[in-house]
């Protein structure tokens, strides 16, 4: 982490640890929610694309994590 006008700021590798760590446990529900969030605040966040593909796969719902691949293309 790193602090910019004294505020602490996650690096972006840092920034998905918990979201990650949702992913391994098999809690896509969570992930998917913040990943939304993030999405929608960040719609160029290309980690954040690819993390919510990932979480649509798991979970084996194919249409979303289908639209998001063709995205990523």
């Amino acid at each position: 982490m790193s602090e910019v006008g004294g505020e602490a700021v996650a690096s972006p590798a840092d920034r998905y640890d918990s979201i990650r760590m949702l992913l391994r446990a098999g809690r896509n529900d969570e992930a998917i929610v913040k990943l939304c969030a993030i999405h929608i605040t960040r719609p160029t966040d290309l980690v954040a694309r690819e993390l919510l593909f990932d979480a649509y796969f798991q979970k084996r719902d194919w249409l979303p994590a289908l639209t998001l691949a063709k995205d990523l293309a």
